[in-house]
């Protein structure tokens, strides 16, 4: 649950950062990551 609850704490700072150094805009960097995150939350409660 630690892992799953930083990874929520550094979403939006990294989609700050990557938005400043890779080509492309806040959006589709926001939804990688939003779908990252649910496959993260999906393997975790598959293993718990």
């Amino acid at each position: 649950m630690v892992i799953v609850s930083t990874t929520a704490i550094g979403v939006k700072p990294l989609v700050g950062f990557l938005s400043d150094r890779v080509r492309g805009t806040r959006k589709a960097h926001l939804m990688i990551l939003s779908w990252y995150f649910a496959l993260i939350l999906v393997v975790f409660g598959l293993v718990a």
